[in-house]
C-alpha cells in the first residue's frame, strides 16, 4: 500500500514538473488609468511589445469632448481640452536642456551651467516611442514596389481651435469597424504616460499632471533667466540652432512672449522653429553697441547651412536690456530690430541680408537698396537708405512673399533709372521654383516692366530620327542634337513631338559694358521625356526701346553658372 502511494506521489511530481505552467501572460490584459482599473475592451493584442489600443475608446479615457471619423479621407478628428500649450512647452523644454548633443556639434552656443543641473518632476519621456512597428511596414518583393499599407490620418485639435495637430497612421488593426493604434501613439497625441509590464500583463496610463508640468515650467524658466545680456543673446541664439522654440521663449521679455504665443511655431509646430534645410550655422557675434548701462544692441551673423556649399550668410540684430520679471531681475531680448526668419518671432521687418550700393539720385554718394520683409503685410518691401536715414520704401509685390528674395541692379535705357530684378523662391515649381519681377525705379517712382514674354518659355522646335535614336532641338536660329534613351523613344512613340518639354530656371540681370544697356541671361531646360535627355537653353535678351530683343542663343549639356545667387534664404 505504501508502495503504490509513493508511485502515485512521483507521478504527480513528474507531471507537475513536465506539464506546461499557468502562464501569467496568457491571463487577460489588465488595464489602469491613473492607478484604477477599468474595463480592457476586446482584442487588445500585443504586437512588438506594443498593447494595440482602441483609438476612440482612448481618447473618450483621455477627455477627448467628441470624436469624429470621416470615411471619405480615413480622417479621425478627435477635439480635447487638453493644454497643449503647456505640454507642448515643457516638451520642448526638456528637449532643449539635453546636453548630448554638444558633445556632437561643438559649435553650438552654451546652456549656462546651472540649467544642466535641474531635476524636473515630470519631463520628457526617457525612451524612443514605437509608432511604426515592422510588422506593418510594407515589405520589397525582388523588383516589386510594396502595395501601399491602408492607413488613417488622425487629426487632433484644441477645444478652442488654437492648437491642431495631423499625423498619417500606418500601424494599424481594424476590429468590428474600430482602429486600434499602437499605445505609444497616446503618450504622442495626449501626453498620457503608458507603460506596458509583459510579466503581468498589465497596460498602464497615466494622464498629464498638469500642475506638475506647470510647476516645472516655472523652475525651467526661473532658472534660465538670464543674468547678463550676452547670456540672454546665446539662450536664444542656441534655440535658434537647434529649433527650439522654448529656449528662445526663455530669452525674450513678457511683452515679446506675448507676441511668441500666437506664434504659429507655438499653436502648430510643437514649438520647433526654422526649417530642416537650411540651418543655423554658429553664431558670431560681431557687434556690441552699449545704449546705456541697461541696453545693449546685439548684431549677430551665422551662415544659413545646406547639404552643399556655398551657404549664404543671415544676420541679426536684437536689443538686450536689464528688466524685473514677477519680482525677478534679469536680461531679456526687449527688441528684434533685425530678424532672420529662423526664431520663433520676427520683428516688424525682417530685412534680409543681401544689399545693393549705388548712387541712385547722383548726388556722388551711394544709396543702399536692401529687401525686406513686412511681417504685419506678409510682403515684400524695397528700402533704400541714405546714410542712416530711410529714404524711399516701396511696396514692390503685391502676391504675399516667398520663402527667399534676392536683389540685383543694373541700368535700363538711360543712366536716370535704376533696375531691380527681384528673384523670389516659391519651392514649388520644377527646378527650384524661383519668379522674377523687374522693376524701374525713375523719380521716386517704382514701375514694374512686363517679363511675360520672356518668363513664358522661348519657342522651340524639335525634330526626332529613330533610325539614329536622336533629337534635333532648335530655338531662335540656335540648335543642338540629343541621343535618345529606349525609354524617352517610347514617350515619342506615345506622346509625339509633345513629349519635349521646358522649364523656364533662372534670369540674371547684367549691363552690357559701354553703352548702359541692360540685358538679361536667362536658362532654361529642354527636355526630351524628361528626366533622361536634357538640354539647356541660355537666352540674352537687350532692352532696345522698351522692348526685349534676342542677342544671342546658346545650348549647353551642363547648366550654366549664372553670376545671380539665387539661392538666398531667410
Amino acid at each position: 500500500m505504501k508502495r503504490s502511494a509513493i508511485f502515485l506521489l512521483v507521478i504527480v511530481l513528474m507531471a507537475a514538473l513536465f506539464s506546461s505552467p499557468v502562464s501569467v501572460a496568457n491571463s487577460p490584459l489588465t488595464v489602469q488609468i491613473n492607478g484604477s482599473v477599468v474595463n480592457a475592451p476586446a482584442y487588445m493584442e500585443v504586437i512588438e511589445g506594443q498593447v494595440m489600443v482602441p483609438l476612440r475608446w482612448a481618447a473618450e479615457q483621455l477627455g477627448a469632448s467628441s470624436v469624429e471619423w470621416d470615411q471619405a479621407t480615413h480622417t479621425v478628428t478627435i477635439k480635447t481640452p487638453q493644454d497643449f500649450y503647456n505640454m507642448e512647452k515643457l516638451d520642448s523644454y526638456a528637449n532643449g536642456l539635453q546636453t548630448d548633443i554638444d558633445e556632437q556639434n561643438d559649435k553650438l552656443l552654451p546652456l549656462p551651467e546651472r540649467a544642466k543641473k535641474l531635476e524636473l518632476s515630470y519631463g520628457a519621456p526617457t525612451r524612443l516611442w514605437a509608432l511604426e512597428l515592422e510588422k506593418f511596414k510594407p515589405k520589397w518583393d525582388g523588383m516589386t514596389l510594396p502595395s501601399p499599407r491602408d492607413n488613417i490620418t488622425i487629426h487632433i485639435t484644441s477645444d478652442d481651435g488654437n492648437y491642431e495637430h495631423s499625423s498619417v497612421v500606418y500601424s494599424i488593426t481594424n476590429h468590428e469597424n474600430h482602429y486600434y493604434v499602437p499605445m505609444d501613439w497616446l503618450e504622442y497625441l495626449f501626453k498620457a504616460r503608458v507603460s506596458y509590464d509583459e510579466t503581468a500583463n498589465v497596460l498602464s496610463i497615466q494622464t498629464p499632471d498638469l500642475e506638475k508640468i506647470k510647476s516645472d515650467i516655472a523652475l525651467i524658466e526661473n532658472t534660465l533667466i538670464p543674468v547678463s545680456a550676452d547670456e540672454a543673446v546665446k539662450l536664444w541664439g542656441r534655440g535658434e540652432q537647434t529649433r527650439n522654440g522654448a529656449l528662445q521663449y526663455a530669452a525674450l521679455s513678457p511683452e515679446l512672449r506675448q507676441e511668441a504665443d500666437k506664434s504659429p511655431y507655438v499653436r502648430q509646430s510643437y514649438w520647433v522653429t526654422g526649417g530642416s534645410s537650411p540651418w543655423v550655422g554658429p553664431i558670431t557675434i560681431i557687434n556690441r553697441d552699449k545704449l546705456s548701462d541697461t541696453k545693449i544692441e546685439y548684431t549677430l551673423s551665422f551662415p544659413e547651412i545646406t547639404s552643399s556649399p556655398p551657404h549664404s550668410t543671415a544676420a541679426e540684430k536684437l536689443i538686450a536690456e536689464k528688466r524685473s520679471n514677477n519680482g525677478q531681475e534679469g536680461w531679456y531680448i526687449t527688441q528684434i530690430l533685425q530678424s532672420s526668419g529662423y526664431g520663433i518671432i520676427d520683428g516688424i521687418y525682417q530685412r534680409l541680408s543681401n544689399s545693393i550700393d549705388i548712387d541712385i539720385d547722383r548726388d556722388g554718394k551711394n544709396e543702399t537698396a536692401q529687401i525686406m520683409v513686412n511681417n504685419s503685410s506678409n510682403k515684400w518691401e524695397l528700402a533704400i537708405k541714405e546714410d542712416d536715414s530711410e529714404a524711399v520704401t516701396e511696396i514692390f509685390k503685391d502676391d504675399k512673399k516667398g520663402f527667399g528674395a534676392s536683389l540685383i541692379a543694373g541700368n535700363i535705357s538711360d543712366l536716370d533709372a535704376i533696375d531691380f530684378l527681384a528673384i523670389t523662391d516659391y519651392r514649388s515649381m520644377p527646378f527650384g521654383g524661383y519668379g522674377y519681377e523687374l522693376y524701374s525705379l525713375k523719380e521716386g517712382a517704382l514701375a514694374q516692366i512686363d517679363l511675360s514674354n520672356i518668363t513664358n518659355g522661348t519657342l522651340f522646335s524639335i525634330n526626332v530620327d529613330e533610325n539614329n535614336r536622336t533629337a534635333k532641338i532648335e530655338a531662335n536660329g540656335a540648335g543642338t542634337t540629343v541621343q535618345l534613351s529606349d525609354l524617352d523613344l517610347d514617350g515619342y512613340r506615345l506622346y509625339g513631338n509633345e513629349f519635349c518639354q521646358n522649364f523656364f530656371i533662372e534670369m540674371e540681370l547684367q549691363n552690357e559694358k559701354g553703352d548702359g544697356r541692360t540685358e538679361l541671361v536667362t536658362t532654361e531646360v529642354i527636355a526630351a521625356t524628361l528626366p533622361n535627355s536634357l538640354t539647356y537653353l541660355s537666352t540674352t535678351y537687350q532692352y532696345v526701346n522698351e522692348t526685349w530683343e534676342v542677342k544671342k542663343t546658346v545650348f549647353s549639356d551642363e547648366l550654366p553658372a549664372l553670376k545671380t545667387n539665387v539661392g538666398f534664404y531667410y
